[in-house]
This record gives C-alpha cells, sequence and structure tokens, in this order.
C-alpha cells in the first residue's frame, strides 16, 4: 500500500530529495582549558593580594610544566563585595582571576591542571579538544554525506520501480562537533576523544 500511493508523487513531482549524512572522526592534535583561582577576605586588598599570589603561583606552575607565555590569556578577572545568603550581612570581598590555556599536546592536560592545583587554583573549567586542521576530514565527510544521500535515493526509486538519474540540487550544511570523553586512571582524569567532523548534504535528484 504504502508503495502504491508513492508511485504517484514521484510521477508528479519527477524527483526525489534526500539527506545524506558523513562524518569522520579524527585525534585531536590540540587542547584549550580554563584555570583560575577564587579568593574571599574581609577586605578588598586582603582578597585580592591573597588571590594576585596565588594566580602568580598558578601561571608559574603551567609555564614550569612547558607552557609558553603566547599560549597563556587572562580570561576572567573580577572584583565583587560579597553577602552572606543566611543573614543577608557583607561578608567580605570575591576575587576571581583566571586563565585559559591553548597549546598542542592534549595528552598532558591533566597534568597541567594537577599543576595549577597544586599552587592553589580552585577553578577548573571549559576544557575543549580541537584538531589544528580539520580540512581533510572535512572533505571526506562530505564524500560520505553524498554517498549516503545516493545510496537513499537508489533504493527508494527502486522500491517505487523508477531509477534516480543526476543530482539537480544540492544543499550542504556543516555539522562539526567535537565528542571525547572522561574517564578515571591513576595516570589521568582526562582523556581527549576524538574530534567528529560531519556533515549534512540534502541533494535532489530527477528520477527516470
Amino acid at each position: 500500500m504504502l508503495l502504491l500511493l508513492a508511485l504517484p508523487l514521484f510521477a508528479d513531482e519527477k524527483s526525489i530529495t534526500v539527506t545524506g549524512r558523513g562524518s569522520v572522526s579524527v585525534v585531536p592534535d590540540r587542547v584549550s582549558f580554563t584555570v583560575g583561582v577564587f579568593t574571599n577576605a574581609p577586605t578588598v586588598s586582603e582578597s585580592f593580594n591573597t588571590n594576585s599570589a596565588k594566580t602568580r603561583r598558578v601561571i608559574e606552575a603551567l609555564k614550569a610544566h612547558g607552557v609558553r607565555d603566547a599560549e597563556i590569556q587572562t580570561s576572567t578577572f573580577s572584583i565583587n563585595s560579597a553577602m552572606d545568603s543566611k543573614t543577608n550581612r557583607p561578608a567580605g570581598y570575591n576575587v576571581e582571576n583566571s586563565v585559559t590555556v591553548t597549546r598542542e599536546d592534549p595528552k598532558i592536560v591533566s597534568e597541567l591542571i594537577q599543576a595549577a592545583v597544586d599552587v592553589g587554583a580552585n577553578r577548573a573549567n571549559g576544557v575543549q579538544f580541537f584538531a589544528s586542521d580539520e580540512r581533510p576530514a572535512r572533505a571526506r565527510a562530505i564524500e560520505r554525506a553524498v554517498e549516503d544521500a545516493r545510496v537513499q535515493a537508489e533504493k527508494l526509486a527502486a522500491a517505487a520501480g523508477v531509477s534516480a538519474g543526476h543530482a539537480i540540487k544540492i544543499e550542504r550544511e556543516a555539522l562539526t562537533g567535537v565528542s571525547g570523553f572522561i574517564t578515571m586512571s591513576a595516570e589521568s582524569i582526562l582523556a581527549q576523544g576524538t574530534v567528529d567532523v560531519s556533515y549534512a548534504v540534502t541533494i535532489t535528484y530527477e528520477l527516470k
């Protein structure tokens, strides 16, 4: 019944539109993450001075593990008065200073974060793994998406007793994303996973 209903649709439109998807996984060669120091003290100067001292130690520890000046950038700096949520009274001053590190060698990310925590960092977030050059993977993903679309079109057309001809319209949309995972081990708590480069291609084929 479904096949019979589809035949008039193909006959009238003389075309079929399908969406193909392709994906290629690559091992990331770069990583970025943010570490920082949050402090609270009764006075602004005390909180600021304590924070500054700890932040300097964090940066020095990162450099001692091979991070270059060009790979470290301040991402957050703030000074705010604090309030006690229970008593609604002033509770000193909060200072936060965070730096973002972007560098090669993703395998060392756990070691770098550990080094920062050991000297006073109490903020860590934004770990991202990525590939420096996604172009080769992108080209393969597009090829796979086009192939997937063609296979779908041919199967649908054959089921309706016709055949798929030339492509008459092509639209594509990049769906690049990052997939990774976290694992616990004696040596590391972070694993780099893979970078998935994906594409979705919508193609309209003529029907014969």
